[in-house]
């Protein structure tokens, strides 16, 4: 079927701040079979360039367009993980046998008020990239601080460009 091959990606930040694209049937997609995936789009359109930031701006740009809660941080955080996998085409997203082993390692102390039954709800809506400590890519630990010093690095690269 054609909506199985399809995915569409919602970039909320970008449709706010560029005021185009009216509501996104974010919910409607997902129940249609489409595979939606969350994105940031670019630097022109959304500065920070946070994942995880996006994820909470998806959950309420819906809630907010819709006036209904059907969208929940669940299906947001799907889009951002396993269903951005299935969009190119990598076993991932999900922590099982066979898949990419990336993961995001939070400091569970910066996260507050947290709680076991809420743990995604409180990622979605309090996290955003600088609460996370330390990324598995592949299966190799990298901190924080590495992070920082490779974004940096490549952000004076960019500017000596321009």
């Amino acid at each position: 079927m054609l909506k199985d091959s399809v995915t569409v990606t919602h970039c909320p930040t970008s449709n706010m701040k560029l005021a185009t694209a009216g509501a996104f049937p974010f919910y409607e997609m997902m129940n249609s079979g489409i595979n939606v995936t969350i994105g940031t789009d670019g630097p022109a359109s959304n500065n920070s360039l946070d994942i995880i930031r996006e994820m909470k701006n998806a959950v309420l740009l819906q809630r907010h367009s819709y006036w209904d809660t059907r969208i929940k941080a669940l299906h947001v955080f799907k889009a951002a993980t396993e269903n951005g996998y299935k969009l190119l085409g990598i076993k991932g997203g999900l922590i099982k046998e066979g898949y990419v082993a990336d993961l995001v390692l939070f400091n569970k102390d910066d996260l507050y008020p947290l709680k076991k039954d809420r743990l995604l709800s409180n990622i979605v809506y309090y996290a955003t990239g600088e609460n996370v400590n330390k990324i598995i890519i592949n299966g190799r630990i990298i901190d924080k601080k590495f992070i920082k010093e490779k974004i940096h690095e490549l952000a004076k690269k960019l500017n000596e460009l321009i």
